[in-house]
This record gives C-alpha cells, structure tokens and sequence, in this order.
C-alpha cells in the first residue's frame, strides 16, 4: 500500500454540528459550531468518490461499518488536523411561509433561529491516506453534500517508512478503524465525539503493524491494516 502525506485545503463553507447548544439570550435560538477535526469516517467516504454518508444503522443498535471495512480494502483516511482555520457566521431564521407556519408557543426542540459557525476558506489541513494504487498529485472531493464541503487533496508519497512497536500514533483516527485494521487500543485520548456515537482520537496502539513514515518536511506514526 502506498502512503501519501495529504494537505486538504478548503474550497468552500464547511458546516459540522460538533457542538449544538442553546443561545445566552433565547432558548428557542441554536448555535451549531464545529471543532476543528475532520473525523476519518467521512474522509474516507470522499476519497473513494463517496461524496454522502452510504450507511444507515439502527438507533438501538448503533452504526454499522461494513461500507468502511470494504472501503478500507482501497484506500482510507486519518481524520485530519488543522494547519489553519477561519470561522464565519451564518444566521437562519425560521418565520412567515419559509419553513411553515406556527401557532402559539414554538417548540423548544424545533427552534426558530439558529446560528450556523462554518470553517472558511482558506482553512487548511493535514492527514495521511493510505491507498492501494497510485493516487494523483491533486484531486478534489466533498466530504457529504449536507455539509457544503468541498476540498482540494494534495499528496506527496512517502517513500521512507520505518516499522516501530507500541508507539502512540500521530494523528487522530476513529476507534472502529484502528480494530478493523487488527489494533488493540492501549490508550485512547478522545478528541471528537460524533452523534452517531464514534470516538475519533490518538491513540497507543499494540498488535498491528506501526510504521514512521518520514519525507523531508515531516514524519507521522501511523498504523497500517
């Protein structure tokens, strides 16, 4: 498999509900923010020119990863981490005949205004995918047609890789990911949680096959199926 050191840079509006609460001066008014982590699972998707989420799970039951499992046979994603990161407000009121009429109080779990916090251009990133065949030096991809995202993929291979034993890894990943690739999770330090109840994190990890995988900028430990 070969190993590419990727840069993402945004082309676009990039919307994430990592954290919904409510407004200080009403409850009826959400404000929708995202962190600064692109989980794995959807970079995968958009790689493999999956531009939509392509699973649907039962809520009693949790997620299922059979697409990601078949996808991770081709090439996959880390999460990636910001090099640079702008954020823009968009304000979204619901009255008169835009969404629907109302009578009487409002329903506090439908609320009226809502405060949308997006990543902007030129927000960038950086991550690592680890492919099957030959990817090109430039491609652009969206990361789920909901989230408005567009980004544009730089990748440097790496050619120089070192395998190493028990090692913390350098980026983050989604937990499901590293036990499909085999890992046993010594530690987990969480950096993003997802509605759908994932973990994406860094992690120390034993039982799989590590490597340090170097190019004349920089080095990353990553884990290898």
């Amino acid at each position: 498999m070969q190993v590419y050191f990727t840069r993402l840079e945004l082309q676009g509006p990039l919307f994430f509900s990592s954290e919904v609460k409510h407004a200080l001066t009403e409850k009826t008014h959400l404000v929708v923010a995202p962190k600064a982590i692109i989980s794995s699972i959807p970079l995968t998707y958009g790689i493999n020119n999956l531009p939509a989420e392509a699973y649907a799970w039962n809520i009693s039951k949790g997620p299922t990863y059979s697409m990601i499992e078949r996808l991770m046979r081709k090439r996959f994603s880390y999460a990636a981490v910001p090099t640079r990161v702008r954020y823009r407000k968009f304000f979204f009121s619901m009255k008169g005949m835009s969404w629907g009429e109302y009578r009487g109080k409002p329903k506090t779990n439908a609320p009226r205004m809502v405060t949308l916090i997006a990543m902007i251009p030129p927000s960038s990133f950086r991550t690592v995918v680890v492919s099957d065949d030959i990817l090109p030096r430039t491609i652009y991809f969206r990361i789920g047609s909901k989230r408005s995202g567009i980004l544009k993929a730089t990748f440097e291979e790496v050619k120089k890789m070192k395998e190493v034993t028990e090692e913390m890894l350098s980026l983050p990943v989604e937990r499901k990911m590293l036990e499909i690739m085999g890992c046993k999770i010594k530690s987990f330090v969480t950096l993003l949680s997802t509605f759908s109840g994932g973990e994406v994190g860094l992690a120390e990890v034993q039982g799989c096959k590590v490597v340090k995988a170097c190019s004349q900028r920089r080095c990353e430990t990553i884990a290898l199926p």
